[in-house]
C-alpha cells in the first residue's frame, strides 16, 4: 500500500510544473502513474482486508482470501 501512495505523491509532484511545462505527453504520463497507483492501493486493500489478527490469512473462509477472492493458482501448494 505505501507504495501506491508514494507513486500517487509522485504523481501530484509531477502536476505541480508551471503551466507551460503541462504539455499532453506529461500529463498522460502522470495520469498512467495515478492508475496504476490506484491499482496497486485497491490489489492490496483486497489482499489485506481478510486478515484479522488472531486467525491468520483466510481462516475465515478456508483457505480463501474472501468471497469470490482466492489464492492464485499454485500459492496454496505454498502454504
Amino acid at each position: 500500500m505505501n507504495v501506491g501512495l508514494g507513486l500517487q505523491v509522485i504523481d501530484l509532484a509531477m502536476l505541480m510544473v508551471p503551466a507551460a511545462a503541462l504539455t499532453v505527453p506529461w500529463v498522460m504520463a502522470a495520469q498512467a502513474l495515478s492508475g496504476i497507483a490506484k491499482d496497486l492501493n485497491k490489489m492490496s486493500a483486497k489482499v489485506t482486508a481478510p486478515y484479522r489478527p488472531g486467525q491468520g490469512w483466510g481462516a475465515r473462509h478456508h483457505g480463501a482470501l474472501g468471497p469470490g477472492i482466492v489464492w492464485p493458482a499454485g500459492a496454496a501448494a505454498a502454504s
